[in-house]
């Protein structure tokens, strides 16, 4: 048995403390009206707050209006749909509870293409974002990165790919505080 979605569980309690949709407004048990969180994005939905067993949580006003004023969703995987295409039309004429399958047979081809578009996106951020073994430099390395930074012969991201560690690090090798000079001396000191 699949526990049950705490949106739903939370409209339940609504229903069971008498919340009601009447004149156009979702109303508390004392008949005053919830304040709607409204996004002024078209793509975006309106929200209302309410806190259930001492915690807050945040609900989409079209799926408590659909459920106060209409019926329950047939099962917890229903979506409500707005009939005009209007997010931000929430009227109990306007909304509908879908399916996934139907859902996905309502979306139009250029927002299908756009969600495909991110989907490959974050795919290929997933497999950059993939760390390779940290690569400590030695300090001769360091200084070589210095002089062949400072020739002006060698980028930041060809001296990452020759060493091997990220541009990052070579960046902050390059920028430390005194030059390479200083740290061919200090190298030969310590020897």
């Amino acid at each position: 048995m699949h526990k049950e979605c705490s949106c739903n569980r939370i409209i339940r309690f609504m229903v069971a403390s008498k919340y009601e949709f009447k004149d156009g407004a979702v109303r508390k048990p004392n008949g005053e009206k919830m304040y709607v969180r409204k996004s002024d994005n078209p793509k975006r939905y309106h929200h209302v707050q309410i806190t259930c067993e001492h915690k807050r949580y945040t609900i989409q006003h079209s799926r408590l209006v659909c459920w106060l004023a209409n019926i329950e969703p047939p099962t917890e995987y229903h979506f409500v749909h707005h009939r005009n295409g209007n997010r931000h039309d929430d009227s109990p004429e306007n909304l509908e509870w879908i399916n996934r399958a139907e859902n996905a047979r309502l979306v139009s081809p250029e927002t299908a293409a756009q969600r495909v578009k991110n989907l490959r996106s974050r795919a290929e951020k997933a497999r950059r974002a993939k760390r390779k073994a940290p690569v400590y430099l030695h300090d001769t390395q360091k200084v070589e990165i210095c002089h062949k930074y400072e020739s002006g012969l060698y980028t930041i991201r060809e001296l990452a790919e020759e060493y091997g560690p990220s541009s990052g690090t070579i960046s902050r090798t390059v920028r430390k505080g005194f030059s390479c000079e200083e740290k061919a001396l200090d190298l030969k000191q310590a020897a």
